[in-house]
């Protein structure tokens, strides 16, 4: 019996790594917006706590990124602001879409595999048809191009399911 499936069509890769590199700057400049405007307020409450709330900031300004990544992938649109604006999407290894547990999951792995060694573990990239990246690999999950309803061919999904229901 043959397996569906869900990722097999080369229109959910085409143009894959660039759109990635360009919805990673983009997404790099709202986390500096927002870290930016964090810092403002962060002046603020170190001068009102006379300098007591300097560990809670630094652990919040740290927490801001992996709660954007984790928020964005989890969310409805399964992609951050930035992956949007490219037309991307994360989607699980079998097509699903991802909840926040593996959002989460993915969002830790790529900063520790990114931080541990200095980005050029996504290098990785260009040694697979899909552009997928370690840390795509390590949580299952796969980033595509984000096609239009009308782009998914409903046919052969159905022609799938009855060679499979008639050679039972």
């Amino acid at each position: 019996m043959d397996e569906f499936d869900a990722l097999d069509d080369d229109r959910l890769f085409k143009s894959i790594r660039i759109r990635r590199i360009v919805a990673f700057m983009i997404d790099g400049l709202i986390i500096i917006a927002a870290l930016s405007i964090f810092a403002v307020f962060g002046v603020f409450t170190l001068i009102l706590t006379l300098g007591l709330a300097k560990p809670l900031l630094v652990l919040a300004a740290a927490a801001l990124p992996l709660a954007y990544h984790t928020f964005m992938i989890g969310s409805r649109g399964h992609a951050t602001l930035g992956m949007r604006v490219m037309g991307l999407r994360v989607v699980r290894d079998d097509g699903s879409d991802p909840d926040f547990m593996h959002a989460a999951i993915q969002t830790v792995v790529f900063y520790f595999s990114t931080g541990v060694t200095n980005f050029l573990i996504l290098l990785v990239s260009f040694f697979n048809d899909r552009g997928r990246c370690l840390h795509d690999y390590l949580s299952d999950s796969v980033v595509v191009n984000d096609l239009p309803e009308a782009y998914y061919d409903q046919a052969d999904l159905n022609d799938w399911r009855d060679s499979t229901s008639t050679s039972r």
